[in-house]
């Protein structure tokens, strides 16, 4: 599709509380006139996204025009007129727990209204008229918000699947306990489409790219592959963490994503030289025998990838003595060198 419609906002899945929201300023309408800017001068900055309009009376000047940041933004600009026993929910919340979406997703403020009355959507909030209880809600960084439970079986059961499994892997990875979530999801609209990715969901999957990249394998119906798989040498030292591994085929797959680099980044330490080092370990799989087939995030919308993994699924030239691969796979372990 289009880069525009799928481009994804990521979370970095470290359980911590998200980022405050720094670098942009919220300005009411009378405090831009105070300052000498006149009312023509906030429609034309309105118009070229120079400022953005949060609700009636407030703009905001975002220090980071992304789509999650303006999002924040909205957030912030919705947060006084909530109204009483109203949480932020389903895609806002995912915003502020850190869990990944699609940036098609981010376009309205959604809340959830638990006292009297009906849903209402207005242009700068969408709020649903839902049942909650004080186990479905909590704060974050001061933000009345849907628990994390909560928000992933509420998007759970209301995303495709392949979207629902980026969440739920998300999710799990962060806290989220799969037997509450198959409780939360087994009655009521979407249950079956919810209890299906949550069955599917793996805490192991690290990155939104390898939640999407499982789904379209299970899709074509390939081998399951292990998750974060420890490969060491001859003498016991740690290779690498591979993405994924087909064992039988000797084929590991590796999910690129624009992040990666930046984030096995150490301190001091340069793209260059992360680069460098990847190759060194991508060297030192080829000696042991281990095929490596990479892809990154514009693959994960033709089927040519699959067809690429199925082909190279089908060579057994290169499967690895069993004696040069640690057994299992390790959850929680250090960055791939």
């Amino acid at each position: 599709q289009g880069s525009g419609r799928w481009r994804l906002w990521r979370g970095d899945g470290r359980r911590r509380r998200p980022p405050k929201m720094t670098g942009m300023t919220v300005i009411s309408y009378s405090q831009w006139i105070d300052s000498g800017r006149t009312r023509a001068a906030l429609r034309a900055a309105v118009a070229s996204g120079e400022v953005v309009r949060l609700r009636r009376g407030v703009v905001a000047e975002p220090g980071d025009p992304g789509a999650v940041s303006l999002h924040r933004l909205r957030i912030l600009g919705a947060a006084p007129v909530l109204g009483p026993s109203t949480f932020f929910g389903h895609e806002s919340a995912a915003v502020l727990h850190g869990l990944p979406l699609l940036t098609n997703r981010l376009d309205e403020v959604v809340a959830v209204r638990a006292g009297g009355g009906h849903g209402a959507i207005t242009a700068t909030l969408h709020a649903r008229r839902a049942k909650l209880g004080g186990d479905d809600v909590t704060l974050v960084d001061g933000l009345p918000v849907t628990n994390l439970d909560r928000t992933v079986c509420d998007l759970a059961r209301r995303l495709p699947f392949p979207e629902a499994v980026m969440v739920t892997d998300a999710g799990l990875r962060l806290g989220a306990d799969r037997t509450e979530l198959l409780a939360r999801c087994a009655a009521g609209r979407g249950c079956r489409m919810a209890e299906r990715a949550v069955l599917f969901g793996d805490p192991l999957a690290e990155s939104p790219g390898e939640s999407l990249s499982r789904v379209r394998f299970h899709q074509a119906r390939l081998p399951v592959p292990e998750l974060q798989h420890e490969v060491f040498d001859h003498d016991g030292e740690l290779v690498g963490r591979l993405d994924f591994w087909w064992r039988d085929q000797g084929l590991a797959g590796e999910f690129d994503g624009l992040v990666k680099y930046g984030r096995l980044l150490r301190p001091g330490e340069s793209v260059e030289q992360v680069v460098l080092a990847e190759k060194r370990r991508e060297q030192r799989l080829f000696d042991l025998g281990i095929r490596v087939i990479r892809w990154t995030w514009s693959d994960l919308w033709s089927p040519a990838l699959t067809a690429r993994v199925a082909a190279a699924l089908q060579r057994p030239d290169a499967v690895p003595r069993a004696s040069l691969v640690a057994e299992g796979s390790l959850q929680g372990a250090g960055p791939r060198r």
